[in-house]
C-alpha cells in the first residue's frame, strides 16, 4: 500500500525533466534580472572587472537556481533528499584526480598536435594573478551548475526511473547539447562534440551515481582550454588567458572561434575517451557481479550446512 502511494505521488520522468527546465530557466532568469537592477553597472565597477564579476554573478544565479529547482523536485516530486544527485565526498578524491587527467590529456594532447600541425601557434605567455583567480570561480560555478543539472537531476531522475542507462545517457546529452545551440560560432562539428562531451560526463555517472568526476573533468577541460592554454571555451572568449595563441584558417583542425571543442581532432579525442570509459566501467561491474555472486553462493551453501 505505502508503495503504491509513492509511486502515484512521483510524476513521470519526462515531466519531471521538463519542470526542472522551465524551472532552472525561470529562476535563473528572475535572478539575474534582479541582481542586474539592484547592483548595477556603475556597483560592479568598484571591483575593478566589470565583465568577469557580471559572468560570475550570472553564473551565480544559474547555480542557485539549478540547486532550488532540484532541490524542490527531488523533495515535493520523489520524496528524496539532496544527497540524490551524488554530491557524496567520501573516497571521492581519487575521481576529482581523473577528471583532471583525463582533461589534461585531451586539451593538452589537442594543444600539443595543433602546435606540431601548425594550425596554432604562442604568441606571448601573459600571467594576470587577478583574472587568473576570477576564472578559477567562474569555471567552478559553471561546472558545478551544469553537473548539477544535466547529470546530477536530469540524467539521475531518468536513471531512477528504471530507463535504459545507455538510452538515458543520450538524451541528457541531446539536452546539454541543445542548451548550447545559442552560443556563439557553433556549427555541426561544434554541436556534436558539445554532444560528445554530455556523453563523456555522464558516462561515469550512470554507473556510480556521483558528480565529483564529472565535476572535476568538467572544469579541469573549461580551465585548461580557456585560460590556460588560450582558445574560446564553447564559443565565449575568456577574459585572459596564460598563453595567447594565434590559429591558422583551418577550422576543422583547431576549432576557430568556437575553441577547440569545435575541433575534428577533439571528436576523436572524446569518442577514445568515452569507449575507454565505459570499457573500464562495464569491466568493474562484471567484477562486481562476479564477486556478488561468489558472496551469494558461499551464503546459501553455508545456511545449507546449517540447516542440515
Amino acid at each position: 500500500m505505502v508503495a503504491e502511494i509513492k509511486k502515484e505521488k512521483s510524476l513521470p520522468v519526462w515531466l519531471c525533466v521538463i519542470l526542472f527546465i522551465v524551472g532552472f530557466i525561470t529562476v535563473s532568469g528572475v535572478l539575474t534580472l534582479f541582481v542586474g537592477i539592484f547592483i548595477g553597472s556603475d556597483h560592479l565597477k568598484i571591483f575593478g572587472q566589470t565583465t568577469m564579476l557580471q559572468d560570475i554573478l550570472n553564473e551565480g544565479c544559474m547555480f542557485i537556481g539549478a540547486l532550488c529547482v532540484s532541490s524542490l523536485l527531488l523533495r515535493f516530486c520523489e520524496n528524496k533528499r539532496m544527497d540524490s544527485l551524488g554530491m557524496g565526498v567520501s573516497g571521492r578524491l581519487g575521481d576529482i584526480f581523473t577528471g583532471l587527467i583525463v582533461a589534461a590529456f585531451i586539451m593538452g594532447g589537442g594543444f600539443y598536435f595543433l602546435l606540431k600541425l601548425g594550425d596554432i601557434r604562442i604568441a606571448k605567455f601573459h600571467f594576470n594573478e587577478n583574472l587568473f583567480l576570477w576564472n578559477i570561480v567562474l569555471f567552478i560555478l559553471v561546472s558545478v551548475t551544469e553537473e548539477i543539472s544535466f547529470r546530477g537531476y536530469i540524467l539521475g531522475r531518468m536513471l531512477r526511473s528504471n530507463m535504459n542507462k545507455f538510452l538515458a545517457l543520450f538524451i541528457s546529452a541531446v539536452i546539454f547539447m541543445l542548451f548550447h545551440l545559442g552560443n556563439e560560432h557553433t556549427s555541426m562539428l561544434s554541436l556534436l562534440n558539445v554532444f560528445l562531451a554530455g556523453v563523456l560526463l555522464g558516462s561515469t555517472y550512470i554507473y556510480t551515481k556521483n558528480l565529483w568526476y564529472p565535476i572535476s573533468l568538467h572544469f579541469f577541460w573549461n580551465f585548461l582550454q580557456g585560460p590556460v592554454l588560450g582558445f574560446s571555451v564553447s564559443g565565449m572568449s575568456t577574459k585572459s588567458s596564460l598563453i595567447h595563441i594565434k590559429h591558422s584558417s583551418n577550422m576543422l583542425l583547431n576549432g576557430g572561434n568556437f575553441g577547440f571543442e569545435g575541433s575534428l581532432l577533439c571528436t576523436l579525442l572524446i569518442v577514445l575517451f568515452i569507449v575507454l570509459t565505459i570499457w573500464i566501467m562495464e569491466n568493474r561491474e562484471q567484477n562486481k557481479r562476479l564477486h556478488q555472486g561468489i558472496q551469494d553462493a558461499e551464503l546459501l551453501k553455508d545456511k545449507v550446512k546449517g540447516e542440515e
